[in-house]
């Protein structure tokens, strides 16, 4: 069995009810055996053992992992927050520390491997400087929030990881595109701490424009949206997500789930997407894949494009600093290997 069908097997003892869902994991270990799971596929046991009730050491140990783990970056989450909001920096709480209480309602369910935090882009810098005050070292090379050439940059400190974003998505990173996000933040309380999240029509938002963009977590994005939906589904404004996908160019992230099949008529566009749209749903989801379709070799240049006319930068100063160019030879080096898929499309 191939990995994704795997973990979307998983997804689905994970969420059907318990008899159909107990059938289809007795199914699935008699065609691959619990101890030859791969470890993504691992990652998924927690949610199987919350509906089904199985009992297996390996089943047992991932929970325990999992509820471990998420203990330490809920704290980590906890004191960097203080940290930063008693410096004057604006934070917003993402996702996984976000759902695991109050959509999950359990820190042994979401496996994560570290926790996100939003700040406004005019204070990034700020916080980062901040961040390496208080203990935090960078994860991966130093990025500058001014230039623009990504929306976050990752940091470690004693084993916990910290994905610092400044903008909300690496697909929009335009002057204000996340101003409605703060405008409509709601209150989030953490070990007795008062914080902020996105609204809950946000948060779906958000797992909606990076569910699909990853393919090898789809599986565990889709049971986060079908918890979320069960939880929340009369407080979303499904109207509002349709919206902010088209105008960030991601409508058709909503069409390439699963929609119909896990009877999600509720997240049905309105509307169908754009050639435009689907370029850059494309594009920016196999930016850093190895093995992208058919069909991005036609727009090796969009994203760059894109992305230099959200810039202030002349084309020339862009180039160099986007693509870090050592002159026109490498330029058509990289552009052949952005082609054909064969080097970093940068």
């Amino acid at each position: 069995m191939q990995e994704f069908d795997l973990q979307i097997e998983l997804f689905h003892c994970a969420t059907l009810p318990p008899q159909e869902g107990l059938r289809r994991w007795e199914e699935l270990l008699s065609a691959v055996p619990l101890e030859d799971f791969s470890y993504r596929a691992k990652r998924l046991l927690p949610q199987v053992a919350q509906n089904l009730g199985v009992e297996h050491p390996i089943v047992a140990e991932e929970c325990e992992r999992a509820l471990s783990h998420n203990r330490m970056l809920e704290s980590a989450c906890c004191q960097v927050v203080t940290v930063l909001e008693a410096r004057g920096i604006d934070v917003i709480v993402l996702k996984g520390v976000v759902l695991n209480r109050s959509t999950h309602k359990s820190l042994g369910v979401r496996p994560a491997h570290d926790f996100d935090l939003l700040v406004r882009f005019e204070q990034a810098s700020q916080a980062q400087q901040i961040l390496l005050e208080d203990g935090w070292q960078p994860w991966g090379d130093w990025v500058e929030p001014e230039e623009r050439l990504e929306n976050a940059m990752e940091f470690k400190r004693d084993g916990a990881k910290l994905d610092l974003h400044w903008f909300l998505l690496r697909e929009a990173r335009w002057n204000g595109c996340d101003v409605v996000f703060w405008e409509s933040r709601s209150a989030f309380h953490l070990d007795g701490h008062e914080m902020s999240s996105l609204s809950l029509t946000h948060q779906l938002f958000h797992l909606v424009a990076v569910a699909h963009r990853e393919p090898h977590h789809l599986a565990r994005y889709l049971y986060d949206i079908e918890i979320f939906l069960r939880r929340h589904h009369a407080e979303i404004d499904f109207e509002e997500i349709e919206r902010l996908l088209t105008e960030r160019h991601l409508l058709q992230r909503l069409h390439n789930l699963p929609l119909r099949d896990l009877g999600w008529s509720c997240l049905r566009p309105q509307h169908p997407a754009s050639l435009f749209d689907r370029a850059w749903s494309t594009v920016t989801r196999h930016r850093h894949d190895l093995v992208g379709e058919i069909g991005f070799a036609f727009f090796p240049l969009f994203d760059y494009w894109l992305h230099y006319r959200e810039s202030e930068w002349g084309l020339k100063r862009y180039l160099v600093r986007r693509l870090e160019l050592q002159g026109f030879r490498d330029f058509l080096g990289r552009l052949w290997r952005k082609i054909w898929r064969w080097g970093p499309s940068s």
